[in-house]
């Protein structure tokens, strides 16, 4: 796993019964890794939806299933907390939450941390199909 102190995958245990860390091929130290962790290696292509989306698709992952989602970049840094971020985006009973938003190009959440409920979930997974059937990541 990414080697900075304070990894995200390891707070967000109190908060999502499953974790899917979906990483492209390289060498990771995933010695001590609880049982709700499971490491999953695709090709890195398709930027981070693209592989979000690899995952996404599987029956086997059960995400379709999911009450919640959580698609966060291994890249993320916690220097506090991750509960007063938890607290607000379970407060917010919003569809989808993300920690930035941008008005690059067009105005959209940043994807390296978003949060989504089963209902925009499903939107999601019907638009990737759609656009993955046309380009494949």
């Amino acid at each position: 796993f990414p080697s900075h102190d304070n990894p995200v995958h390891i707070q967000l245990h109190s908060f999502f019964d499953k974790i899917i860390f979906v990483t492209n091929q390289r060498e990771l130290n995933v010695d001590g890794l609880s049982e709700n962790v499971e490491v999953v290696f695709v090709e890195n292509e398709g930027y981070d939806f693209g592989m979000w989306y690899k995952i996404i698709k599987e029956e086997k992952y059960g995400i379709k299933d999911c009450e919640q989602l959580a698609l966060i970049n291994d890249s993320c840094i916690l220097f506090k907390p991750i509960n007063g971020l938890m607290k607000w985006i379970n407060d917010s009973q919003a569809d989808v939450c993300g920690v930035t938003d941008s008005n690059e190009i067009s105005y959209h959440l940043q994807s390296y941390f978003l949060y989504s409920s089963s209902s925009w979930l499903r939107v999601l997974q019907f638009e990737w199909q759609i656009r993955y059937a046309k380009h494949p990541p």
